[in-house]
């Protein structure tokens, strides 16, 4: 799993990855022009998986791991000049967070910035996954690929 941490420059979403991945990342880079995110890879611990792993006795056991991504906060000269990269947006109609999608889409248009904005009629969180051969599955897929090749020109 991967997760990233995003939001407003100086918020402390370093501050916050430092406590989950028990880091030592500056927490002051970022405002001194440090464009590389820090990553950090966490093994998550759950005890279920030694009750199984005494129950079937498998060749391996391999706990769960959490990759997290700090990306670098935007500046307000950022916001304005459009300084970011073209984002694609997509969730279902059904999604739990749909109008922050939409909110946040509406936020880079404004700023100036590019993105694409998908709202799946009848999808909800990780449909695509749970049905990859459903129609609105593959629609999904095409959009994401389409975007990628424009976005790379190919």
């Amino acid at each position: 799993m991967k997760i990233a941490i995003i939001g407003l420059a100086n918020s402390g979403k370093t501050t916050v990855f430092n406590a989950l991945t028990r880091g030592t990342a500056e927490t002051t880079s970022y405002a001194s022009g440090q464009l590389e995110p820090n990553i950090a890879t966490v093994k998550v611990p759950d005890q279920r998986l030694n009750v199984l792993a005494q129950m079937f006795d498998p060749k391996k056991n391999t706990p769960a791991d959490v990759q997290y991504v700090d990306v670098g906060g935007l500046s307000s000269g950022a916001r304005q000049s459009g300084g970011l990269p073209p984002a694609f947006i997509e969730c279902g109609s059904a999604e739990l967070f749909r109008d922050e999608d939409v909110a946040y889409a509406s936020g880079l248009w404004a700023a100036g910035s590019q993105a694409e904005l998908h709202v799946w009629p009848g999808g909800f969180h990780a449909c695509d996954q749970l049905a990859p051969n459903a129609r609105l599955s593959k629609d999904m897929t095409a959009a994401r690929d389409d975007w990628m090749a424009r976005l790379l020109g190919s």
